[in-house]
């Protein structure tokens, strides 16, 4: 079972719906140790009970640019977006993040949820 959360995606546009969103979804083992310069190993979904998928996992290293009052203001806004998702960094970085139109069934905030198999992520 996956628990992820339904969201409404709001940028001024009427046309934009809710969608169930799930994020941090571990899709490879982490690259570390012995693994980091090799190919991925794919992970087989196998667990029991519900996991929360409501958070994003780490963002893969990379540098951060900061922001100086000089930059025209969009460029500052845009580098500040992008430094709420890159808080947390880590070489374990191999997640996905799901977002899927809502087209029927019950919300799952916080409710069970069933995978429609790996890859897909579907509803009762």
């Amino acid at each position: 079972m996956m628990m992820g959360k339904r969201i409404t995606l709001n940028k001024g546009d009427n046309d934009l719906v809710s969608v169930d969103q799930y994020l941090g979804i571990r899709y490879a083992e982490a690259p570390l140790g012995d693994s980091r310069f090799r190919m991925v190993s794919v992970q087989d979904p196998k667990w029991s009970g519900t996991q929360n998928y409501t958070a994003f996992g780490a963002a893969c290293m990379q540098p951060v640019r900061t922001t100086s009052t000089n930059m025209p203001a969009w460029t500052r806004q845009d580098i500040l977006t992008m430094q709420t998702y890159v808080q947390t960094r880590s070489e374990d970085c191999l997640f996905l993040n799901i977002y899927s139109p809502v087209s029927r069934g019950p919300c799952n905030d916080g409710r069970r949820e069933s995978a429609g198999g790996w890859g897909g992520v579907g509803h009762d």
